[in-house]
């Protein structure tokens, strides 16, 4: 069996951050810093621990 085909997509890990960042708005920072050659988003994001977001910029 060939590993490469059980990899996610890359638009269903973009859903699944993008899914985090929403549901936990004051734990989780994702921005896009660029495209890919395709035209894909690219992100990064902080997932924050509570006691560490206001250390950070948070509220």
């Amino acid at each position: 069996m060939n590993w490469a085909h059980s990899l996610p997509r890359h638009h269903q890990v973009v859903d699944y951050y993008q899914y985090l960042a929403q549901q936990e708005p004051n734990r989780m920072k994702l921005e896009q810093y660029g495209e890919t050659n395709e035209r894909r988003p690219l992100f990064h994001g902080l997932y924050f621990h509570r006691i560490q977001h206001g250390q950070f910029g948070g509220n």
